[in-house]
């Protein structure tokens, strides 16, 4: 093969991944769907979902079940506008009734069906046929298989909340998963009032679950139940002996039918249904926390399960008064969240701060697990050569049943003299050696402030120092006096506002008054509504957006102490508001409604003046 013909090769290779990366040639997906869990003789749903649109569809031998009804066809189009271009997608639904015949699990192979010109089959389904009643759909119940831990149920066989551990003996510290989990055979209609244990005795963490918005369909003891989980925790138990999860409390709506009444020929016909509240308790479980055996090492603070350790720093060269960052990272898992930091030794002449926990610890039913890294900031006031040793964490392996201990790696440190340090006060600390001074073992005071003085002389009194002072004083001065004028021209709005209403009304009724000539009916009364409605706000000093008819009667009633002027302007606006939207409007009355417009407007200034008059002190 010819060197061009490789290349094209290549490229139609890479094509081709291309387009099916972007899913050119995808096949159309074909899923089936039924429930997990049903009972003999029940009747229930096989539905088949297609992307796209298909023809010549074929079921497979559906074996222990009798086909009822179907398919009943849907269909449904979806078009989405994505970068400027157009993208439909079309999917097709068949649904089957089937009967459930004999008890036993059944397998529905896969259906097929040609889509696109190609023959495709859905997936196969396992249905579970339990000899026991259906129970009746509450809060759209599904399919999950049935718990195989150890339990606690309360005694009513139709509603329980069944309580479960992942292990009733462990020793003290070891992590026990707790799951609550609610079982029905009832109408329900809604779960309130969750009340968890206390859980004395135990550390809690608990285990992220998903809200419970449906419940799903589990076979137990030969019957069907309608189940959800309540919740899930993680105990740590924190003392040896018996240690008891109290009962979980909650509250129950069900629906039950009412005996018919003698009040209506429907109540005899169809019955009542009423709600009822019930209470479900589910048993206390009793859980055995083991001592851990002797022979502990001297270190260990209670750490169960099992544990790495490493340490380290963000450089290993410095320089004297500058910081360090040492960090110790404690991974694993077990009881992480009570593991106590481990002892560190740092040289002396180290200052040390108090360290920053960050944590990233994940709860599930098999434990905790996670990290926990302590930062501790250092920072070295003398140069030398340092030696941090290594720190170790000791825990009880349950799995072991024995105790261990980790520990870090020692790390070596190279300080040099810092800008601020002295000559002759190294400090020595490497492996082998006591640590000691070297000359003065009292660090030099500096008798000069370096700050305040510039190469070439001192930079108090200097130009730049008076600079320093009077720009950010002149600044401060300047925001003030600015701020001082805003304030005074935010008081001044209201009577601006009021001394220029008349002259905004005359304006606007005058473009009313041209609007009128050129016999644009909307556009004018548009105006004369804006003139009127404007000069209401700004003479009464009332927002535009909270002004209304009720505000400025009473506000111009409260000045004026007279209602005569602003009825006359409310009537003015109510037949404005009629004509506008008045298919005719008789002749003459644009003119009545401009001219009174414009004296109703004057009868309120001259009132409102006589008012300030009279109110003015003398």
């Amino acid at each position: 093969m010819s060197h061009k013909g490789k290349i094209a090769g290549i490229v139609g290779i890479a094509a081709l991944l291309l387009m099916q990366s972007y899913g050119l040639f995808a096949r159309p997906g074909f899923q089936a769907s039924a429930p997990g869990v049903v009972s003999a003789g029940e009747q229930f749903r096989y539905v088949l979902l297609l992307d796209g649109s298909g023809t010549d569809l074929k079921l497979p031998d559906l074996g222990g079940f009798r086909l009822v009804s179907g398919p009943a066809t849907s269909s449904s189009t979806s078009i989405q506008y994505i970068n400027g271009q157009m993208t439909r997608t079309q999917s097709s639904t068949y649904t089957f009734v089937l009967l459930a015949l004999n008890e036993g699990e059944y397998t529905i192979g896969p259906a097929s069906i040609v889509s696109e010109g190609k023959t495709i089959e859905s997936n196969p389904v396992t249905i579970q046929v339990s000899g026991g009643q259906a129970v009746i759909p509450s809060l759209s119940p599904q399919t999950t298989s049935p718990p195989t831990s150890r339990t606690a149920d309360s005694g009513n066989a139709d509603m329980f909340i069944r309580t479960t551990v992942s292990s009733a003996n462990v020793f003290q510290g070891q992590p026990v998963a707790v799951t609550f989990k609610f079982y029905t055979r009832l109408d329900v209609s809604n779960l309130e009032n969750p009340k968890p244990p206390s859980f004395t005795g135990f550390f809690r963490q608990e285990i992220e679950t998903s809200p419970l918005r449906s419940l799903e369909r589990e076979v137990l003891n030969g019957q069907i139940y309608a189940t959800g989980i309540l919740g899930k925790v993680l105990l740590f138990p924190q003392r040896t002996g018996e240690l008891d999860i109290e009962p979980y409390e909650l509250d129950v709506a069900v629906r039950e039918r009412v005996a018919p009444s003698d009040r209506s020929v429907f109540d005899d016909f169809f019955g009542r249904v009423q709600t009822v509240k019930k209470q479900v308790v589910s048993n206390p479980v009793k859980v055995n926390a083991k001592p851990l055996p002797p022979g502990r090492p001297q270190n260990f603070s209670g750490a169960v399960g099992s544990f790495t350790i490493q340490a380290s720093t963000d450089k290993t060269k410095g320089k004297a008064h500058e910081p360090i960052t040492y960090r110790l990272r404690i991974a694993g898992s077990g009881n992480l969240k009570l593991v106590e930091q481990p002892r560190i030794d740092f040289p002396p002449g180290f200052e040390v701060y108090d360290p920053r926990l960050i944590e990233s610890i994940t709860n599930t039913e098999s434990g905790s697990s996670g990290s926990r890294t302590y930062e501790i900031l250092v920072i070295p006031r003398h140069h030398g050569n340092y030696r941090i040793p290594s720190a170790s964490l000791s825990y009880f392996d349950p799995s072991a049943g024995e105790y261990k201990t980790v520990r870090t790696s020692e790390i070596l440190l190279e300080i040099e003299q810092g800008e601020e340090g002295t000559s002759g006060t190294p400090m020595i600390g490497l492996p082998g050696e006591d640590v000691r001074f070297i000359g003065q073992d009292i660090r030099f005071i500096r008798l000069t402030i370096s700050f305040l003085k510039m190469r070439e002389g001192y930079f108090l009194g200097s130009l730049a120092f008076m600079l320093a002072f009077i720009i950010p004083l002149t600044l401060f001065l300047g925001v003030v006096i600015i701020r001082r004028k805003q304030m005074r021209l935010r008081a001044d709005v209201k009577r601006l506002r009021n001394r220029r209403a008349r002259k905004t009304a005359s304006r606007r009724l005058k473009t009313a008054g041209n609007l009128l000539k050129q016999g644009k009916t909307i556009n004018f009364y548009v105006e004369v509504l804006n003139s009127l409605w404007g000069y209401l706000g700004d003479k009464l000093d009332i927002p535009m957006a909270e002004l209304s008819r009720e505000k400025a009667k009473k506000a111009f009633t409260e000045l004026t102490g007279s209602e005569e002027e602003i009825d006359k302007v409310l009537r003015i606006i109510d037949a404005c508001e009629t004509a506008r939207y008045s298919p005719f409007s008789p002749e003459g009355e644009m003119e009545k409604m401009y001219s009174e417009s414009n004296t109703v407007i004057e009868e309120m200034e001259n009132k409102i003046i006589k008012s300030h008059e009279t109110h003015k002190p003398t």
